[in-house]
């Protein structure tokens, strides 16, 4: 059942969930979600502005942190667990893009990708990880992106991050199953958010130009009908009640992945060229 059973004197503890990201897209929508489930719910993000743990609703905290810096992770989480005792669902779903090409991206850019799409992950894994083995229960949601599991034109890092993220994803899966701890991810293609809008990009004056002008003209294809953060909201919410591995967000996706996973390479390469017109 998605509450805890009755203890006590008759009261009824509702399960905690923190999440990552959630001052907008796909993290406010399963904030709003979950609170109309019973959750209660922790938002965390870089843009709340106190780090002291808010009630911003009934079932509805809010806390600011930098989950890239593990010294605000750790205050964020003691926050947490001084008023709740414990986190019974985690959902990494902070994120950042950059469109580069390998050559044309800077340093600095390559640590910053890194650190949001996957150091941050493993920091707030890492919080809670002793906790959910005390109790012997837990749920670590991560949304990785169907780029975890292809690569796409421009956004190399971006992919390469969400790879090694499912990797980890998936060998944590069988670390804590002796004590009762599901892992699930979450692998949503193109959505209707702030997110692509947001994404740091090249100048594109380079000798990458035309490679730039392409891959933009696939993206806005793959654009045109894009994915609610709602619909997503829904599949992490089937995820928290099925406790299952993995879960597509949509049959496209489930095409792609399909035909990078099976097809010749010359044959996914040939669509790539075509698709992205490069």
């Amino acid at each position: 059942m998605l509450v805890a059973s009755i203890i006590g004197q008759g009261t009824m503890e509702k399960k905690v969930v923190a999440i990552t990201g959630a001052s907008s897209g796909i993290g406010e929508a399963v904030e709003r979600l979950l609170l109309a489930k019973s959750f209660v719910v922790v938002g965390i993000a870089r843009s709340f502005q106190s780090k002291v743990l808010q009630r911003v609703g009934p079932d509805l905290f809010h806390i600011h942190c930098d989950i890239t810096k593990t010294d605000e992770v750790a205050e964020c989480f003691q926050s947490i667990f001084s008023k709740f005792q414990h986190v019974d669902v985690l959902i990494n779903n902070a994120g950042s893009g950059i469109a580069a090409t390998v050559e044309d991206i800077s340093t600095e850019d390559i640590d910053n990708e890194l650190a949001i799409n996957f150091k941050a992950h493993l920091y707030c894994i890492k919080a809670v990880m002793k906790q959910m083995r005390q109790q012997k229960s837990g749920h670590i949601i991560n949304v990785i992106s169907v780029g975890g599991r292809l690569t796409y034109p421009t956004i190399p890092l971006y992919d390469a991050a969400k790879h090694a993220m499912l990797s980890v994803a998936e060998s944590l899966s069988w670390e804590l199953k002796p004590w009762g701890i599901t892992v699930s991810s979450i692998e949503p293609g193109a959505i209707k958010t702030h997110f692509g809008k947001n994404m740091k990009r090249s100048s594109g004056e380079s000798d990458y130009k035309a490679y730039y002008i392409s891959a933009n003209q696939g993206f806005a294809r793959m654009y045109k009908k894009p994915q609610t953060p709602e619909h997503v909201a829904e599949v992490i919410y089937k995820a928290i009640r099925n406790k299952g591995w993995k879960y597509n967000t949509s049959h496209k996706d489930l095409l792609r992945v399909a035909a990078y996973r099976f097809l010749p390479k010359r044959w996914y390469d040939a669509i790539i060229y075509h698709y992205f017109n490069l």
